[in-house]
């Protein structure tokens, strides 16, 4: 698929288990690459520069990298925002308490599932400030921002970044 492609950049997510096989794929396609412990930046055009610095608290959530483009310059941030990390064995038993119609343990569910979702969502709140932060300091720059926000089109995390952006999925009125 990345062959195919033929993506001058790729940001990745969850690329602290990316092996040295994979990286090596990456490399032979012409790739160069910028990590942290958490996403990846990977590149045929090349880096300027140092990383822009966003703090100690981004080390895993996001990277950010001037790329020369031509004459342009491209400020790429890849990100992964914080997931729900609902255990697996809480959303199998909501669901069986769903098919049953179990009306009390489907409230104590929804309560413990809960307590995960707004755990995330503070977190995932703060990382948006930082990204916020970024995207305000380096307004009217040519600015890419990738990743996985872990959230819905109608979030907090969203809005608050689609606002200093375009949204080219959106606007290219295409599916993946």
């Amino acid at each position: 698929l990345l062959q195919e492609l033929d993506a001058d950049i790729l940001c990745l997510a969850e690329q602290a288990g990316m092996n040295a096989n994979i990286r090596k794929m990456l490399e032979d396609m012409g790739y160069e690459l910028k990590t942290n412990t958490g996403v990846a930046i990977c590149s045929k055009l090349p880096f300027v520069g140092e990383s822009i610095p966003l703090g100690q608290s981004c080390r895993d959530f996001a990277l950010a990298w001037r790329i020369k483009n031509g004459e342009d310059t491209l400020l790429v941030v890849s990100t992964h925002l914080e997931s729900s990390h609902i255990p697996l064995d809480e959303r199998v038993a909501l669901g069986e308490h769903i098919q049953t119609h179990n009306r009390d343990e489907i409230k104590k569910s929804g309560r413990v599932i809960l307590g995960f979702l707004s755990t995330s969502a503070v977190t995932r709140a703060g990382q948006v400030n930082i990204l916020d932060s970024l995207l305000m300091t380096h307004k009217g720059e040519s600015i890419v921002l990738c990743g996985d926000f872990n959230d819905t089109p109608v979030s907090n995390a969203y809005r608050k970044t689609n606002r200093h952006l375009r949204n080219c999925f959106r606007e290219s009125g295409r599916e993946i």
